[in-house]
């Protein structure tokens, strides 16, 4: 029986413009409602997460950057710092098209950026020689510490929670969210998810961004 659902944000619980969808937050409600742990991981930073976390009315932890921030409670715990991955844009600014975003200043351990695509090997070289780690979130690219990433959070809040990864679900839409996506867990995918995650996902929904996450939950027995 799953008693955490850790989703995705942009794309997973809102459609490709952004926008989150109103079924999705009926979904989260209810699910919580019924004695559900449900949590937010993302690339986003943490006003971001915590503007979510009120307006949605979630009561747990969320995950900014992917997830190498958490907030709950008007406290936020950092688990990596900013110092080698601000080095490297800065580095990457300077021999490729890569520019820093603007949400840039709200971050405490990684750095996002756009490049155009014809930089993107120059780019991941470049980030293997720095010992760092680049991800793809569909929207922006990031740059993160080695051992960032969603699967982190996933295993801080199963730790928290003391819960065993078969009474865990999954959701997410693009290549970022699949060091989440481990062996044990319950994991789903949208209609429009990428093709790494729909390979090991236990169930794709038929629908799309946004709107998966009422069927989602249902399939999972959450609502």
């Amino acid at each position: 029986m799953v008693k955490l659902a850790i989703l995705d944000v942009d794309g997973t619980i809102t459609d490709s413009s952004r926008r989150i969808q109103e079924s999705a937050i009926k979904a989260i409600r209810k699910a919580q409602d019924n004695g559900k742990i449900i949590s937010l991981v993302s690339g986003n930073v943490v006003p971001v997460m915590y503007a979510l976390q009120i307006y949605i009315g979630m009561k747990y932890e969320v995950f900014a950057e992917n997830g190498g921030v958490m907030y709950y409670q008007n406290r936020i715990e950092k688990f990596f710092h900013k110092r080698k991955t601000e080095e490297f844009l800065k580095h990457i600014s300077e021999i490729s098209s890569a520019r820093g975003i603007f949400t840039n200043v709200w971050r405490y351990s990684s750095m996002a950026f756009e490049m155009d695509s014809e930089d993107t090997e120059i780019v991941k070289a470049e980030s293997i020689r720095w010992n760092l780690e680049i991800t793809d979130s569909s929207f922006s690219w990031h740059v993160l510490n080695k051992g960032q990433n969603k699967g982190y959070a996933l295993k801080k809040l199963m730790e928290l929670h003391h819960i065993e990864k078969e009474d865990i679900l999954v959701v997410g839409d693009s290549k970022n969210d699949l060091p989440m996506f481990v062996e044990g867990v319950n994991r789903s995918t949208i209609k429009n998810g990428d093709p790494d995650l729909k390979e090991v996902s236990d169930y794709i929904s038929p629908m799309g961004s946004g709107e998966a996450i009422q069927d989602i939950f249902r399939k999972f027995s959450l609502i």
